[in-house]
């Protein structure tokens, strides 16, 4: 018979990690291991190293690959992906990993936006 019961301990972190106090200790240690948390997603989501990733900032040098510009919000840039194959595209900032997955990683979409933009002046 196990030390203790799981329902008990799973209902009491959830509490914990509602808490002021739990969401300010996640805080803190996201802040003391960003490079092994981000290290831990990318290989869990992506399966890709830091590395890997670092290697693909480098070829973009270091900025997004649409808008070329670093990350405004101060984060790691996103790892952009083909949703149906997985194959990784590059790495771009919130607003246009925001931008194209709104318009459903559509080229057509895309096309239709450019148009609409054209000709209203934008």
């Amino acid at each position: 018979m196990p030390y203790r019961d799981n329902e008990k301990n799973k209902a009491c972190k959830q509490r914990f990690n509602q808490s002021e106090a739990g969401k300010e200790y996640k805080r803190k240690w996201y802040l003391e291991n960003a490079y092994k948390s981000k290290s831990s997603h990318l290989l869990k989501k992506y399966k890709i190293t830091m590395n890997d990733y670092i290697g693909l900032l480098e070829r973009q040098n270091g900025v997004c690959a649409i808008c070329k510009e670093t990350c405004k919000s101060g984060r790691y840039l996103a790892v952009d992906h083909c949703h149906e194959t997985g194959k990784i595209r590059g790495l771009l900032c919130l607003e246009c990993n925001r931008g194209i997955g709104a318009l459903k990683d559509s080229v057509s979409l895309l096309e239709c936006a450019i148009n609409y933009l054209v000709s209203h002046g934008g």
